[in-house]
């Protein structure tokens, strides 16, 4: 007999067995407990004892064990303190009626129409009216002393259950699960914490993990849904966040919970995913968060935003970001909290023990060494690129300082990135060598430095500015699909005498252009006709800027 949550281990007879058969051995779990607990100690005690004495499963004690030593490395901001029967039916109802029309169907016969009419119905119903806000405590709260019994044998046992039971993590191994199937968060400090018995039980109906076999399939079955979910009533007018409930409006919606609800539920069905970031943009201030997900039919990572694209798309966005980082549920020693100083100040934008650089498997990295021989004591550097909010630069990777031999070495710089060296003697960061990028030389990396010069506050002069940013690749992409484009003239309104007046023969710069014509005639109309093999090109949009196109005609 198995005793498991509030329907056994809560009873009085539950309880007194357990005292009676446990607790005389209970002080073998001590040392799987941090100290950190406070008042939450019993409810972890409870945990281990159930799955080492009564359930008697040596995986599931591992991961129980896994799950709070690792806890002390994890907080929430934010969760309901008082239910709203109003909101909970309001969500019932919109799942309601898009399982009733989606429940059976497939992606190749998706009623999108019956669906289109039914959201449009129900929206302007909806974004008539308000609905109210939950009460919502903000405080950080401590995972190690919020978790108890109930939500962790839960969320426990559903992560078991759709490791064995989904095609795409029967083949993980157990330390693959424990980070891409076990953990209930996958950002730190976002809060609304819920098990994943709870997401399986909201979600596995549509994402329907254990009997797709095509990855990309099941995540369009979580893309659809969640967009559905949320165009069924558009603006609720709320003013608070609200955890899962936001998931069923447009209120609120940026790419952190886009990735963390995303990750989240889909590891609830079987789907092993991450999240990742990146801290900032090779010519822009800000990060960006995605999730990425291990397709084991090619033994690869790909990344994806859960509600707007599907693993596999492609990865260019990420040749203008600075490093890419993975968020982890288990502490990774060799990170700055671990590596550095005693009281050495760490930014806040590395200062995080369960974060991994996974920059290499996105675009390419280089191992480089640079002199150091800054009187500090600190254990640390910094290579850091060009911000505005960040007192002019921002720290992108680190390295470990070696001062008997006075340098320090940085494993994941990437090629072709203005880089500034710095360190943080105290919150205020200081340079210690020349800026530089890196190019690749028969598979060596070697530096370039750019010597800087201090001519005074009083010595200037004029420069022609041509570009703020550097061209960005899916733009180049544009203007070489552009190439045999042609501007026609035609006296006949159906162009079935078009005559060329201008092939483009070169990729077009990002600017106004003039292009002068040769070919001297009178037409009713003209026409930009994009190439054969590209007949889908811009017409002068965006980027491109546009054309003027001069002659005599």
């Amino acid at each position: 007999m198995k005793y498991k949550g509030n329907h056994v281990l809560n009873t009085t007879l539950a309880n007194y067995l357990l005292a009676l058969f446990v607790l005389p051995t209970l002080l073998g779990c001590v040392q799987d407990i941090p100290k950190q607990t406070q008042g939450n100690r019993w409810e972890l005690y409870r945990t281990l004892a159930y799955y080492k004495y009564i359930e008697r499963d040596t995986a599931k004690y591992a991961a129980a064990c896994f799950l709070i030593e690792n806890m002390p490395y994890h907080h929430s901001r934010a969760r309901i303190y008082r239910g709203n029967d109003t909101l909970e039916q309001w969500r019932h109802e919109t799942d309601s009626i898009y399982y009733s029309i989606v429940q059976g169907v497939k992606m190749d016969n998706f009623p999108w129409d019956s669906l289109w009419q039914v959201k449009k119905a129900r929206r302007e119903m909806i974004e008539a009216d308000t609905l109210p806000d939950p009460i919502i405590d903000y405080s950080m709260l401590c995972d190690i002393t919020e978790l108890d019994f109930d939500f962790l044998t839960d969320h426990i046992d559903n992560a078991f259950r759709v490791w064995h039971e989904s095609p795409f993590a029967r083949n993980l191994t157990f330390d693959e699960f424990k980070e891409y199937i076990l953990p209930y968060r996958c950002v730190e400090g976002y809060g609304f914490n819920e098990t994943g018995k709870a997401y399986h039980d909201l979600f596995a109906k549509y994402v329907m993990a254990d009997s797709t076999a095509d990855l990309r399939t099941t995540v369009q079955y979580y893309n659809a849904a969640v967009n559905n979910l949320r165009d069924m009533n558009g603006k609720t007018h709320r003013t608070r966040l609200a955890g899962v409930y936001d998931l069923y409006s447009r209120d609120f919606h940026d790419c952190v919970d886009v990735a963390s609800y995303g990750c989240n539920i889909l590891r609830a069905c079987g789907v092993p995913v991450v999240v990742e970031h990146n801290i900032c943009y090779r010519s822009l201030s800000g990060r960006h968060y995605h999730c990425s997900v291990y397709n084991d039919s090619t033994d690869t990572w790909q990344t994806f935003n859960p509600e707007s694209s599907l693993p596999g798309d492609g990865d260019w966005a990420f040749a203008e970001t600075a490093n890419v980082y993975r968020s982890t549920y288990a502490a990774q020693k060799d990170t700055p909290p671990f590596l550095k100083a005693e009281g050495e100040y760490v930014p806040s934008v590395l200062n995080d023990p369960c974060m991994k650089d996974v920059t290499a498997y996105l675009a390419k990295t280089a191992s480089i060494s640079l002199p150091f021989h800054e009187s500090t004591k600190c254990n640390l550097a910094y290579l850091a690129t060009y911000s505005r909010d960040w007192q002019g630069a921002i720290p992108v990777t680190w390295g470990v300082i070696d001062r008997s031999r006075g340098k320090v070495t940085f494993n994941h710089a990437m090629p072709g990135l203005l880089y500034f060296p710095i360190c943080y003697p105290d919150e205020r960061y200081r340079t210690f060598g020349q800026p530089f990028y890196i190019e690749i030389e028969d598979s060596v990396p070697v530096i370039r430095e750019i010597p800087y010069i201090d001519r005074g506050d009083d010595s200037r002069t004029s420069i022609t500015l041509t570009r703020k940013y550097p061209r960005k690749p899916n733009m180049k992409r544009v203007a070489e699909e552009l190439i045999g484009g042609r501007f026609i003239g035609s006296r006949k309104g159906d162009f079935s005498d078009a005559v060329t007046l201008l092939e483009i023969k070169e990729a077009p710069q990002p600017s106004l252009l003039t292009y002068p014509l040769s070919h001297v005639g009178r037409y009713k109309s003209y026409r930009f006709q994009a190439s054969e093999e590209h007949p889908h090109a811009h017409d002068g949009c965006g980027e491109m800027g546009g054309y003027v196109v001069e002659g005599r005609v």
